[in-house]
Parts: C-alpha cells; sequence; structure tokens
C-alpha cells in the first residue's frame, strides 16, 4: 500500500515538475517532447518498483528503496527487476 502512494506520488511530482518546465519560456525545456521523455524515463526508472507492485510482493517497499537509491546504476536496476519479478504468489487451497 505504501508503495502505491509513493509512486502515485512520484509520478505527480514529476508531471508537474514537466509542466511548469513547460510554461518557461526556456527553448530547452518548452517543449511538449520533454514532458512525454519525463515521463517516459521515470517509467522506465522506477519499472522493478512498478512491478513489485503489481505483482503483489512482499518485499515491494524493499525493493522500491534499492531502486530508488541503487537503479542508476544498471546492476541495482536489473537486481530490483529481478528481485521483483521473482515472487511467486501461494496458491491457496479452495476447500470446502
Amino acid at each position: 500500500m505504501f508503495m502505491k502512494i509513493a509512486l502515485t506520488m512520484s509520478f505527480a511530482i514529476i508531471a508537474l515538475v514537466a509542466i511548469a518546465g513547460m510554461l518557461t519560456p526556456d527553448e530547452t525545456h518548452g517543449q511538449p517532447s520533454f514532458l512525454i521523455f519525463s515521463i517516459v524515463l521515470f517509467a522506465i526508472y522506477f519499472l522493478p518498483s512498478l512491478v513489485a507492485v503489481e505483482r503483489n510482493h512482499k518485499q515491494a517497499t524493499p525493493i522500491g528503496i534499492l531502486n530508488l537509491f541503487l537503479g542508476w546504476t544498471l546492476l541495482g536496476w536489473v537486481g530490483a527487476l529481478v528481485w521483483a519479478s521473482s515472487y511467486q504468489e501461494v496458491e491457496r487451497d479452495h476447500r470446502s
């Protein structure tokens, strides 16, 4: 639950910063492509965290922390993605 809230807030902050950058007269950040690029780059960076949250991984918060602090390294990002993908949901016995 915490990871979903944190990711949602992070996406909102990035979108607001990108929109604010579009409102400035600077030619580099005044393009709609900057907004799209920022959102896509942010989504790719936090892909391991998103995978962990969507798969209801028990360790979603530690995966998100690893992704946040070491995701900029290729090893940290790949490690977080493998960890997020490794979770296998336990099937429950549905006997009556």
